[in-house]
């Protein structure tokens, strides 16, 4: 999700497919199960892309933002 937001944060929506080739985070198998888990707790949504319907991006949602500030806040203590 970290790595997610920062590319959303910085305006560099990121593409499912460049999360699944960034393996030295993990295999792309533990980040598509990541994906899912996370569009689940609704943290993250997938956003096809209208001139071509295979690219998916992800882009968190308010309540990751959220969480992730709070997190920040937290650490900040």
């Amino acid at each position: 999700m970290r790595t997610i937001t920062r590319h959303y944060i910085n305006q560099d929506v990121l593409r499912v497919k460049q999360l699944l080739d960034m393996d030295f985070i993990a295999s792309p198998a533990t980040l598509h199960g990541a994906i899912k888990k996370l569009v689940a707790k609704k943290m993250v949504i997938l956003k096809i892309d209208t001139a071509d319907g295979r690219v998916k991006y992800l882009i968190p949602t308010n309540k990751a933002l959220d969480l992730l500030a709070e997190l920040g806040k937290l650490v900040q203590a």
